[in-house]
């Protein structure tokens, strides 16, 4: 049992109804007989060992041959709950009944509360409370009451979103594993952590809970981390080593070291290379016989700890301790009632001027699971009520450890919730400073009041560009614009046949305030209105740009009005016809000036069409993409990526009768190009512009994921001499993961080659582990196991000559062979 988070989510045992084979041979009887045996022999192995996300792959092949069968609906739907897929759980569990367990009505209301279904969740968990007896009842009302105060929270809170980014810090640092208790020490732009992934990943199947925790380290600087990587424990004779807190005024981390049920705090010292002196907290604070597994130190000494000490509510509790001496702590006391539960209350953090009070709790009114909560210090000292952070900081998983960082908009999080790498990650939470508003009004002729159709148009006057635009309402008259932020805004009325009118805009203070605006325009005696449509002279694209109407004498101006940047349409009236300058001006474009001459304005408008030419420099690949073994044309998408970036800057699709693309770019490069195409295996290429030409012609052959295709896939990096899979692996590995998710029939054998350095037995043994730690991560994406051989060749089957290191790089490899 890990000493920070060994408890379980759910306090009943889930029920382990038997699924008749029998039953699923005669429900399912066009399917293989040893095929419906070992799916069901392999989710009842991956249930009875709690490895949930295993159990719900096989049992779903079962639910796709037949989904009548309650006792497969009720694990199936347990595991998609506990395993990662908590969106389908509730519809799984509705398709069982409660004769199948007798815990059914309690795993439905979780399963709701999961996607915040929360009035469901609610009659599910009184069903529950009802279908127990006497005894039950007494034992499960402390529960009960509890989660009925999450649902009727939860209810409320869900529809109250506060305005926060609640964003996965990726695989870098996040795993299959457990990552939780990041805090950043901003001196050396670190982030420090914990993390139960193992040194390489097993050859079979394993519970989360059965690897060790271990310290991690990564840099953290302006948002960015990089791969974390392990820190030296400051002693290796425990089991369990985990972040427990941050004293940052000191330069001090602190650890917990502990074996499975017993373990010591320490801080250990924070330099630039390395973490030096471990030092064993004494005093209040360390307990042999109990576990004090969290601990926060305010600017005074003053520590705030998380201790299952007895005295206290019940559960794990937080406790208060003066500091007396470096590493020694007085009698330690209860914070009490107010903020401790007879549930679990951890993760504790106090700000550096004691002030707050950040924690996690499941006895508090929250969303489901952990919730994270903050006290305030009052004016007498005490604390204030526990104040839940609210959604979406907080979900209906487990949320801890909240820790905030030198940007005072971000904060670190671990959570659980649904759409992370698998068990907790780490999150940053990042407040959105925006104050987003509504403009709305109408506009009316200055002397009847008549409601007029008018075009409004929201201007930033720092550059001098329209960001929003909205037409009159046809039947209310009026006009309503969503701003997303605060700005130096003016707002312009126009109607055909009225004088123009644009006013500046005071900004609100509160988020989501109303601002009415109305306007009274002057109708025109003699009215002249010049529309058309601004578009790009190279492809015909509609282009936002600002057309300026100045007098020809001294170029004063007379009005202006802007191009829609969805159809390049703009309309300017002017008060008479008159000989004007007309500027338009767009960005990345030349601009264009001309006059125009009152005798030719006709009637009371006229339409003015203008193509203006681009002056941004446009790079243009183009190419034909074919079948590498019949010269076929092939459909591909073609995607160009920035160097380090994860969305596209582009994406061009080949002609499915020709295989002929386009794909335009706004610089030289580099770019990492990438081709998929359904029954092809992706290819990468790189891709770069000469500096003396703007076009570049490529033709690409794909190759078709038929028996005995191989490729190499490149960018698979292990940690020097070692099977450990790099985080910069895992984008080229998820790539390997579509691609056979979306080929489910495909069979493949993952080989690990290696140069020729070193004796050949090492070699091999290397190349296998290496090739087996890909299986394995294949697998942990939802790969079947059984579509998955591996081997290791060494330096057996090179593909250069290892006399260079070029040659030597290139057969350090992985390679995939389609065998089936």
């Amino acid at each position: 049992m890990a000493f920070i988070f060994s408890f379980m989510t759910y306090s009943n045992a889930q029920g382990n109804p038997r699924i008749s084979k029998k039953e699923l041979i005669v429900l399912a009887p066009s399917h293989s007989q040893q095929l419906i045996i070992d799916h069901l022999e392999n989710g009842d192995k991956y249930y009875r060992k709690e490895i949930y996300d295993r159990a719900f792959r096989h049992y779903y092949q079962l639910y796709g041959m037949t989904s009548g069968i309650p006792e497969l609906n009720y694990k199936l739907g347990i595991s998609a709950l506990l395993g990662g897929h908590e969106a389908d759980a509730a519809a799984y569990l509705l398709r069982a009944d409660s004769s199948v367990a007798d815990d059914y009505y309690y795993y439905l209301g979780k399963a709701n509360q999961a996607i915040y279904n929360y009035g469901a969740a609610k009659d599910a968990f009184l069903l529950h409370h009802q279908s127990l007896g006497t005894l039950g009842q007494k034992r499960f009302e402390e529960e009960f009451i509890q989660l009925v105060n999450e649902c009727d929270y939860g209810q409320y809170a869900v529809r109250d979103s506060l305005p926060y980014f609640i964003t996965n810090m990726g695989p870098a640092i996040n795993s299959y594993f457990d990552e939780y208790g990041a805090v950043e020490h901003a001196t050396t732009n670190a982030v420090y952590m914990t993390g139960r992934r193992p040194e390489r990943l097993p050859e079979k199947p394993v519970n989360r809970d059965a690897f060790r925790e271990r310290l991690f380290k990564a840099e953290y600087k302006n948002g960015d981390v990089s791969e974390a990587s392990t820190v030296a424990s400051p002693s290796s004779s425990w089991r369990h080593v985990a972040v427990a807190g941050l004293d940052a005024s000191n330069d001090l981390l602190f650890v917990y070291q502990g074996k499975d049920r017993s373990g010591h705090l320490r801080s250990v010292k924070i330099t630039d290379k390395r973490l030096r002196g471990s030092k064993r907290l004494k005093g209040a604070v360390d307990r042999k016989v109990f576990q004090e597994t969290s601990i926060s130190v305010s600017d005074d000494g003053d520590a705030y700890f998380v201790s299952n000490k007895p005295g206290g509510e019940g559960g794990t509790d937080i406790w208060y301790a003066k500091r007396k001496g470096k590493n020694k702590y007085r009698k330690a006391m209860n914070v009490g009632d107010r903020i401790n539960t007879p549930f679990d209350e951890r993760a504790v953090h106090v700000t550096p001027d004691g002030k707050t009070l950040y924690f996690a709790s499941n006895g508090h009114s929250g969303l489901g699971g952990f919730d994270i909560f903050k006290c305030e210090r009052q004016p007498d000292a005490s604390w204030g009520d526990p104040v839940n952070l609210g959604y979406p900081i907080n979900s209906a998983a487990d949320d801890l450890f909240y820790h905030p960082t030198s940007d005072s908009l971000v904060a670190l999080i671990a959570s659980n919730r649904a759409g992370g790498f698998g068990g907790l990650d780490i999150y940053e939470v990042k407040k959105d400073p925006r104050i987003p508003f509504e403009i709305w009004g109408e506009v009316t002729d200055i002397k009847d009041g008549t409601i007029l159709p008018a075009r409004m148009t929201i201007i930033d006057l720092r550059e001098n560009l329209p960001v929003a635009w909205a037409e009159s309402d046809s039947l209310s008259g009026e006009y309503y614009i969503q701003m997303e932020d605060v700005g130096d805004y003016a707002i312009q009325a126009d109607v055909t046949g009225y004088k123009s009118q644009r006013d500046t805009l005071e900004m609100p203070e509160k988020r989501h305030e109303k601002i009415r605006r109305d306007f009274q325009l002057e109708k025109l005696l003699f009215p002249y209105t010049l529309w058309g449509n601004i578009t790009n002279e190279a492809n015909g694209h509609p282009v936002q740009a600002q057309i300026l109407i100045k007098s020809v004498d001294d170029e004063t101006l007379i009005n202006s009005g802007y191009s829609s940047a969805n159809t390049g349409y703009y309309s300017i009236t002017l008060a008479d016809k008159a000989n004007v300058l007309m500027e338009v001006t767009a960005e990345d474009f030349y601009g264009k000036t001309m006059q125009l001459h009152k005798d030719k304005m006709m009637g009371d408008n006229g339409e003015l069409n203008l193509a203006l030419t681009s002056s941004k420099q446009v790079f243009t690949l183009s190419g034909v993409v074919s079948d590498e073994v019949s010269g076929n044309s092939v459909p591909a998408a073609l995607a160009a990526f920035e160097p380090g970036h994860m969305e596209p800057v582009t994406v061009a699709y080949a002609d499915s009768v020709s295989g002929r693309y386009t794909l335009h770019l706004d610089n030289r490069g580099p770019f990492l190009l990438e081709l998929t195409a359904e029954g092809y295996f992706f290819l990468n290429k790189s891709l770069e512009f000469l500096s003396d030409s703007t076009l570049l012609v490529r033709n690409f052959d794909m190759q078709p994921m038929s028996t005995g295709a191989r490729i190499v896939v490149e960018n698979i990096l292990f940690t020097t001499g070692k099977a450990t899979l790099r985080a910069e692996s895992y984008a080229e590995l998820n790539k390997l993961v579509r691609l056979l998710l979306e080929n489910a029939d495909v069979r493949i054998e993952v080989s690990g080659h290696t140069d020729n350095v070193g004796s050949a037995a090492l070699n091999k043994r290397l190349s296998r582990a290496r090739a087996q730690s890909v299986k394995s991560y294949l697998e942990s994406q939802g790969v079947e196991a059984g579509r998955i051989e591996f081997e290791g060749y060494g330096f057996d089957r090179p593909i250069a000559p290892n006399e260079t290191e070029e040659g030597r790089a290139a057969n350090r490899r992985v390679e995939i062979e389609v065998i089936e």
